[in-house]
């Protein structure tokens, strides 16, 4: 499945790609999420660039930001497989069931679509 990248990488002030749609998190995990993962992100594309429309990028994407978003998700990923272990739900795999969806107030963005 291809990235839905389109080289005009800046991140607003949640993290989000105002090229692309999608969060840092989504970005630095594209190549290694599984097809339905993708699937699940290209479907909130279209909602996401609506709810952005006139915001502008305030921030690059930059080397830095990228290496510290790729060490938080293998920090999550090994929690996750610790817990997997333990047969025991992970916080990110509870907070997916309580995410909001994209209507929420700003204020709640931060939290959202994070992996």
């Amino acid at each position: 499945m291809h990235s839905p990248c389109v080289a005009r990488c800046g991140l607003n002030e949640d993290d989000y790609c105002m090229g692309c749609y999608r969060h840092i998190n989504e970005i630095v995990s594209w190549s290694s999420a599984t097809d339905i993962d993708k699937q699940q992100i290209l479907l909130q594309l279209d909602e996401r660039k609506k709810y952005f429309s006139g915001i502008n990028n305030s921030q690059t994407l930059s080397r830095k930001k990228w290496l510290a978003a790729e060490t938080n998700l293998n920090r999550q990923n090994k929690t996750q497989a610790k817990h997997k272990q333990n047969n025991k739900p992970t916080q990110s795999q509870q907070k997916i069931k309580q995410t909001p969806t994209i209507s929420a107030p700003r204020k709640k963005m931060k939290n959202m679509f994070q992996l």
